[in-house]
């Protein structure tokens, strides 16, 4: 498994919703993006606890630093010093799902998607992706509404006026419905971003469904159940019907309009180590095991990735270790950890 290839120096991020971000590695706390230093001092041993966001370092000279993230706050404390605060803000919802079977892996995952909000603009990966991609978003937006977060993104969203993320240089049909869940979570029919998706839809129609290039390719059966959730989502009439088509983008839109048997024989994304987001959707729709080899270990940070993304800057990753920029990897990635996070957190079962 790619997380744990012992290419890269071990580190850790922090800063949640809207606090400002911190990377460790090797020893060094600094702020992101302008590099500043917060500690830097020669470490023996490093402890994390991913289920209490706690990083204990154990260091040369016999004291215990402990960087901690809670509700309200990012601090660190050295020694028995008295704790340092990095960043406070409104009170962040940081469920325990002490009672759930996978609760441990539920709040790691949680944490991944809190840490890639950007002052209110959910991004799959801070360190490598400038903007949001209205699809990682809206999954990410799920994960916040069932924790009570989603206000988090409010303002991105509310501010919104372009159907489209433009992320993959051409106007990718799927985010037509995206762009409607995402205002449905704040607002209603009359935000102006609607109104524009309603009317850029006509240029997708194919009698009663859409069809246009996503991931340079046609998806016509996932793009019109976007459009459908979205229309519903915001209290529209679905005039929507999904075309009878294989689209093997139909296993990724698992939570609703599962109007087809699901083929168990085929599988379009049986263990796909570069973009494992896509290897749990398909295991989701199809009920399958959770795929938990596709995850980082149980305790561990990131669980989370993404590799040889084409649209990633994985030189911004130069920061933290030149061999992040080598492997193209970009970990913690926000629609894996809400896929997992989704399909987990409605299913029952021991863990591991």
């Amino acid at each position: 498994m790619m997380m744990q290839s012992g290419e890269f120096a071990p580190y850790y991020l922090f800063g949640i919703g809207p606090r400002p971000k911190f990377i460790y590695c090797r020893g060094r706390l600094f702020s992101w993006p302008s590099g500043q230093t917060v500690f830097e001092e020669p470490v023996v041993r490093e402890r994390y606890d991913a289920s209490g966001y706690c990083l204990t370092l154990e260091t040369k000279s016999g004291r215990d630093i402990v960087i901690r993230e809670t509700e309200t706050e990012l601090s660190y404390q050295s020694g028995t010093d008295e704790a340092r605060t990095l960043a406070e803000s409104a009170t962040i919802n940081l469920p325990s799902f002490q009672s759930h079977p996978w609760g441990e892996y539920l709040r790691a995952l949680h944490y991944e998607i809190l840490l890639n909000i950007v002052g209110s603009e959910p991004v799959p990966n801070f360190l490598v992706y400038p903007r949001a991609w209205y699809r990682d978003a809206a999954m990410m937006a799920m994960v916040l509404k069932e924790t009570g977060n989603e206000r988090l993104i409010e303002e991105w969203v509310l501010n919104l006026g372009d159907p489209f993320d433009r992320n993959n240089g051409n106007e990718e049909p799927d985010n037509l419905g995206q762009a409607l869940y995402l205002v449905s979570l704040f607002a209603d029919s009359r935000h102006p971003l609607a109104s524009v998706a309603l009317r850029e839809v006509e240029r997708f129609r194919k009698e009663s469904f859409i069809e246009g290039v996503t991931d340079g390719a046609l998806h016509p059966v996932y793009q019109t159940k976007w459009l459908k959730f979205g229309t519903r989502a915001l209290g529209l009439e679905d005039r929507w019907v999904s075309p009878l088509v294989e689209d093997s983008y139909d296993r990724l839109f698992w939570w609703a309009f599962r109007d087809r048997d699901a083929d168990s024989e085929k599988r379009y994304f049986p263990k796909d180590e570069r973009y494992p987001y896509l290897t749990w959707a398909e295991a989701n729709y199809l009920d399958f095991e959770p795929p938990i080899e596709l995850a980082g270990p149980k305790g561990a940070f990131p669980m989370t990735w993404e590799i040889e993304a084409s649209k990633a800057f994985y030189t911004n990753l130069s920061c933290i270790d030149e061999a992040l920029t080598r492997v193209r990897l970009a970990a913690p990635h926000t629609w894996h950890a809400a896929e997992m996070f989704l399909y987990l957190y409605r299913r029952d079962g021991p863990e591991g």
